[in-house]
């Protein structure tokens, strides 16, 4: 559950009331808000289901709840001061957040390719260390480091191709080789994804991706 004190509201529900709430990694959940003067609180199955893939057991983290106007809509936020508002920063958000309708707007290219956003991979490059998060990688003591942006892409967890967003939780910075493994393996499959890595076993094989995905959302939670 999520607890916060009156003082982060404009103004407090009456009663016990349904609410939705916007997550860390920009997805919109159903929760139910719980009346209490002295210590409110947001519960439901798919908040607490949230919760367990960005925490771990028994650490508690910090975060800042919103009201989105004066309804039953909440946002959470990351604790402390907000990144520069670039406009690449409010695209990607937005992109992250779903507000555009990115299963509308995004087009198939050349009937190979699906459209992808350029400024999402600008603001990856800027939130996490230019290598790839395959851990033991040799990439980054192989190439040069001025070369390194141009080999990084950026991969989706679930691909956009099935549906995939560009949401924090989903995206993950790899070299052209290890990107192409996981695209071009005869079987992949993702054994875990949560906001400190994945799992994902090609060809039976174990692939750990490490990655910090508060970092990421921090520079676009703008």
């Amino acid at each position: 559950m999520i607890r916060f004190v009156p003082s982060q509201l404009s103004s407090l529900p009456k009663a016990d009331v349904d609410c939705q709430v916007t997550l860390l990694d920009g997805t919109t959940v159903e929760g139910r808000f719980h009346l209490n003067r002295a210590n409110p609180y947001i519960g439901g199955r798919l908040l607490v289901r949230w919760i367990k893939t960005w925490t771990r057991w028994n650490q508690p983290v910090d975060v800042v709840v919103e009201q989105v106007g004066q309804g039953n809509r909440l946002r959470l936020r990351m604790l402390g001061t907000r990144p520069a508002a670039t406009q690449e920063r409010k695209r990607v958000r937005r992109g992250a957040l779903r507000l555009a309708s990115v299963e509308s707007t995004r087009r198939r290219r050349e009937y190979s390719a699906w459209e992808r956003d350029p400024a999402l991979r600008r603001v990856v490059l800027q939130a996490w260390p230019q290598k790839c998060q395959v851990r033991g990688c040799p990439s980054s003591s192989t190439i040069p480091p001025n070369l390194l942006p141009s080999v990084l892409e950026v991969h989706h967890v679930v691909y956009v191709s099935a549906g995939g967003l560009d949401s924090p939780l989903n995206i993950c910075l790899l070299c052209a080789n290890h990107h192409t493994l996981i695209h071009r393996a005869p079987t992949s499959e993702v054994q875990r994804c949560d906001a400190e890595g994945v799992n994902i076993a090609i060809d039976g094989i174990a692939l750990a991706i490490d990655r910090d995905v508060a970092a990421l959302w921090k520079l676009i939670d703008v």
